[in-house]
């Protein structure tokens, strides 16, 4: 006998949440997912979206660990770029396009601005950084490092995607839009 069963018959006891009711009065499944975060959530659709038979276990409320902690930015990969993990870019852009597309109520296009302080600041360690593969802090990075990377990153996301191209602004420009 389980502790979730009482002595007489083998119906969940009356205490328990209805939810854990219906799960022992079914206790199987093609497909188990322990955690809701935001994986477990993700992996949870697509798989029912398929007609997969699959549960959910969650200890807390949804995407209340580590999940709910994070920035909620989809960045789209960019910051992978530096190291040359082209197919982590083509990965996370997919991604992105397809939250777009799924859920515009809560994923949208976010400007970003990088001031910039330099034009050549990077040129020459940036691709030994990305040959070497080297970790640590990478130096300041110029005008031209910039713009080449946001170039690539542009045609990565052409495919399918709502997020408009960067823009690249000169001081005066800059300044003038965002004075403060």
């Amino acid at each position: 006998m389980s502790p979730t069963t009482s002595p007489t018959t083998t119906r969940p006891a009356p205490d328990l949440r209805s939810e854990i009711a219906e799960l022992l009065a079914r206790p199987t499944a093609d497909v188990v997912i322990i955690g809701g975060g935001i994986n477990g959530l993700a992996t949870f659709r697509d798989l029912a979206l398929q007609g997969v038979d699959v549960v959910l276990v969650e200890r807390d409320d949804f995407v209340s660990g580590a999940s709910s902690a994070s920035s909620h930015m989809i960045h789209g990969g960019i910051r992978y770029l530096e190291n040359g993990e082209f197919r982590l870019v083509q990965e996370s852009v997919q991604e992105r396009n397809g939250l777009l597309r799924t859920a515009p109520h809560y994923v949208k296009p976010l400007r970003t601005t990088v001031p910039i302080f330099s034009t050549f600041s990077g040129i020459l360690s940036a691709p030994l950084r990305f040959l070497t593969h080297r970790q640590g802090r990478p130096t300041e990075r110029g005008a031209a490092l910039i713009k080449t990377g946001l170039t690539i990153y542009d045609a990565f996301s052409r495919d399918g995607g709502s997020v408009p191209r960067h823009r690249f602004l000169g001081r005066k420009a800059s300044l003038a839009e965002l004075p403060a």
